[in-house]
């Protein structure tokens, strides 16, 4: 009975210690997800001046983890998607927006 209340407190300690956001990419024009987009973010440790960068790239339902740490710190986010272009997002603008932004389309559509 102890070990098994043990793991259950470790699992839950280990879940809070690692906590992260999910961030989602739509589509603006056919509010699909945006599938396989390359998150970047930066932020400054305030502890010790360190620039920490990280890479998430969206699964099939448009989503990517970001780390606590990174929303704690005030990160920039730099999407990129060969459809999408290079979109920049602050910290601000991800959490006004409820860890959901729409993307618009950047290519042109060719005449026959």
């Amino acid at each position: 009975m102890n070990r098994l209340l043990f793991l259950t407190i470790l699992l839950t300690f280990t879940k809070i210690v690692s906590a992260q956001f999910q961030l989602q990419l739509i589509d603006n024009l056919t509010t699909q997800p945006i599938v396989n987009a390359s998150v970047n973010y930066e932020w400054i440790n305030p502890n010790n001046q360190v620039k920490n960068k990280h890479l998430s790239i969206t699964n099939t339902s448009g989503i990517c983890e970001i780390e606590e740490d990174a929303i704690k710190n005030l990160a920039i986010f730099s999407i990129s998607h060969p459809q999408f272009g290079i979109v920049t997002f602050t910290t601000y603008q991800v959490i006004k927006n409820n860890y959901k932004l729409h993307l618009n389309n950047t290519l042109s559509q060719l005449d026959e």
